[in-house]
């Protein structure tokens, strides 16, 4: 019987190998999913963010955890927005979700984060201009 490949949810929090910039290794850590399964499933891909203790230092947007042990953590933790794309076959586990207060505050922060990318909201999708093309930047 064939086995089907485990598709993980927006605010799942997963142990995956984190890449770091300055190494060529990764290291396995924590990490949430803010990738929904319409994205992950065709592509086998999924964007998340660090979870990390931060101990040392912080960054803007850093989201502390309310609940580290309902959402599968050992130690108080936060989300920091170091946004990769993995593949989901590199995922260990999943290791819980985020709590509903924690989830809105994800979603809000990454809403202000990313609110420049999206000035046509209150257009329909038809009504949105046509980048221009080639030929027309060359002019």
């Amino acid at each position: 019987m064939m086995r089907l490949p485990l598709t993980y949810k927006t605010f799942d929090l997963v142990r995956m190998p984190f890449p770091y910039n300055d190494k060529p290794k990764s290291k396995i850590r924590p990490a949430l999913i803010l990738s929904p399964e319409e994205y992950t499933i065709p592509i086998g891909q999924c964007i998340v963010a660090m979870i990390t203790s931060a101990k040392h230092s912080s960054w803007p947007f850093d989201t502390q955890i309310t609940n580290y042990l309902e959402a599968g953590l050992d130690i108080p933790s936060l989300v920091r927005f170091k946004l990769f794309t993995l593949e989901i076959n590199t995922i260990e586990k999943c290791l819980g979700t985020l709590n509903p207060i924690d989830q809105l505050k994800v979603t809000q922060i990454f809403n202000n984060l990313f609110k420049d990318l999206h000035p046509y909201d209150d257009l329909h999708p038809y009504d949105i201009p046509s980048p221009p093309s080639i030929k027309e930047l060359q002019l």
